[in-house]
């Protein structure tokens, strides 16, 4: 049974990026890991020759390769053109009914603004059905957590660790080994307070009492 999902969006993806983060999934997931291509997104996947299991979309803005994707054998999951959400939404939703247990979203960012900021949504909704997941490109990756969330120095992305509320103030946060710790405090939307900490010790701890924190660890 597959078990964490690569979701592959319309956004930009460089050719170094995905083969690696490639190679790091297919160590860690072996045949569990299920790839999904949203829309263009297969443009992205087909380019760098690699098959999907499942292609979703409405598939308006397919390029170069729309007639490949129109003869494509594996699962098809043709959305209406007119809909309430996202094609990158309805990808997530179908990985929940599916009962996976993780998710990477990649091309995710880096494109339209509007997209960008409604993909990060998505992270407290997959959180939210008890998906864990995380949107990633070449210089971020951006995870959810509204509880207790651990980061290890000699496993994080990048060099800075962001926490961002998500949705309005964050409360009761407490951060632990970090170079900026913080004890039973609130950030909130309104002000750029927890931007570019750094982890100090071999672990980082972060702790939320209510609401929810995007923590975004990144690279220059």
């Amino acid at each position: 049974m597959k078990k964490h999902a690569l979701i592959v969006g319309g956004g930009p993806v460089s050719k170094s990026f995905f083969y690696r983060l490639m190679d790091d999934l297919r160590d860690r997931h072996g045949d569990e890991l299920l790839v999904c291509a949203c829309d263009s997104g297969y443009d992205t996947l087909f380019s760098y020759r690699v098959t999907p299991d499942i292609l979703i979309g409405d598939f308006d803005s397919l390029r170069a390769e729309y007639e490949s994707a129109e003869a494509f054998s594996g699962e098809t999951i043709r959305l209406p053109r007119e809909k309430d959400l996202t094609d990158l939404q309805a990808a997530c939703e179908e990985i929940v009914k599916r009962g996976l247990s993780g998710a990477t979203l990649i091309g995710a960012t880096g494109g339209r603004l509007d997209h960008t900021l409604g993909n990060l949504a998505l992270l407290p909704m997959l959180e939210k059905q008890g998906v864990p997941a995380e949107i990633m490109d070449e210089q971020n990756r951006v995870r959810y957590t509204c509880g207790h969330m651990e980061i290890k120095k000699d496993e994080q992305y990048g060099r800075y660790v962001s926490l961002i509320p998500a949705g309005g103030e964050a409360k009761g946060i407490t951060l632990t080994g970090f170079y900026y710790p913080l004890t039973n405090e609130n950030l909130s939307t309104d002000n750029t307070r927890g931007v570019s900490n750094e982890i100090a010790d071999a672990t980082a701890v972060i702790e939320i009492a209510s609401g929810g924190l995007y923590v975004l660890e990144t690279r220059d």
